[in-house]
């Protein structure tokens, strides 16, 4: 993803979000099944008009939930979700889902419906008449850049995976809704296709005004896409705010330092023990995660020269969103997306 932005387009983005209203709201809102634990707990988040919102997490936390609660597949337990002001739970599910463009995971085409009458799912049960339903079909088959005489009399097993999701975004956004929500929805493409479709949609956001919601795994895909990145574990939202402003909240760097004599790694590693947890980065070094953010390399270095240790290389890495991944959710982002994908191979298809 190639998507470039001034320097302080994050700081004029949020400035201008904060004054949207409310587009989706959730009010204290806990869901739970039977006696268990609650899946969610106490969650209140606003998501602003025409505001792209990724909800992150771990496996298992709650973000699948959460998004489910917007069209009401499922109920909240206690608590009030809100759509454009009005509780969701006064509202006919049916009606309600009809308005709200939903991805998802693993694109849930119709498989006995060419590609067209997949789009036009919705608008046909709108009562849309049957020329309103096809030049609809058309442009967004341009929208979404696939070409319609090749693709709109296919069937969904003929489709690849790319442009299997590219149909379900099309499907999505067919009746003209302001609201989309995408339940991991580039998940399960290779890296190219999943960077070009996000790319796409980002822009089909833009252009259609749309207010979306992403559930992803995948912080990066976080970073490049979204306005506001909402980190949610054990059910709680644990950090919400733009990218940079997570990383600022950490605010810990870690320092890499490369012992010219390998055989002093236990050295160089009671050393940065005083100032943070260890952690690795390379087997030729040792890192430390530091415990402030006032420490500064000149500290560190003159702590080794002190114990007349040498070193080659020593680097000072800023916190990054698997830094912040870590920190709010206690698990890294490999290890998260590795749960992911065994999810997903496990899943019935």
């Amino acid at each position: 993803m190639n998507r470039r932005a001034p320097a302080n387009f994050w700081g004029i983005l949020h400035s201008g979000m904060s004054q949207a209203p409310a587009v989706i709201s959730f009010d204290n809102v806990s869901k739970s099944y039977g006696g268990a634990a609650p899946v969610l707990d106490r969650v209140s988040l606003d998501v602003r008009e025409c505001e792209f919102l990724a909800v992150v997490g771990p496996s298992g936390s709650g973000k699948t939930t959460l998004l489910r609660l917007v069209n009401r597949l499922i109920d909240p337990s206690s608590g009030a979700v809100r759509v454009e002001g009005r509780d969701v739970q006064s509202l006919d599910a049916v009606s309600l889902r009809r308005r709200i463009g939903y991805v998802f995971q693993g694109v849930g085409l119709f498989p006995h419906m060419t590609v067209a009458e997949n789009i036009a799912i919705t608008p046909k049960l709108l009562d849309w008449d049957e020329t309103r339903r096809s030049a609809r079909v058309d442009e967004l088959l341009d929208l979404v850049r696939l070409d319609r005489a090749k693709h709109s009399s296919r069937f969904p097993a003929e489709l690849s995976g790319g442009e299997g999701q590219r149909v379900g975004v099309a499907r999505a956004i067919a009746a003209e809704p302001k609201i989309v929500l995408m339940d991991e929805p580039f998940g399960a493409l290779d890296p190219l296709t999943r960077d070009a479709l996000g790319e796409d949609y980002r822009a089909l956001h833009d252009k259609l005004g749309l207010t979306s919601v992403m559930i992803t795994h995948d912080m990066l895909e976080a970073l490049l896409l979204a306005d506001r990145i909402t980190v949610i574990r054990g059910g709680r939202i644990v950090a919400e705010g733009t990218p940079q402003a997570l990383k600022a909240e950490i605010a810990r760097p870690t320092v890499e330092v490369a012992p010219a004599d390998p055989e002093q790694r236990d050295r160089f590693a009671g050393v940065l023990r005083r100032f943070g947890e260890l952690v690795q980065l390379s087997p030729d070094s040792v890192a430390v995660r530091c415990e402030h953010d006032e420490y500064d390399l000149a500290e560190i270095i003159r702590a080794l020269d002190t114990e007349d240790l040498h070193f080659a290389n020593v680097q000072l890495h800023a916190p990054s969103l698997d830094d912040v991944f870590l920190e709010k959710t206690g698990r890294t982002l490999e290890g998260a997306t590795a749960e992911a994908d065994a999810e997903a191979e496990a899943a019935p298809v």
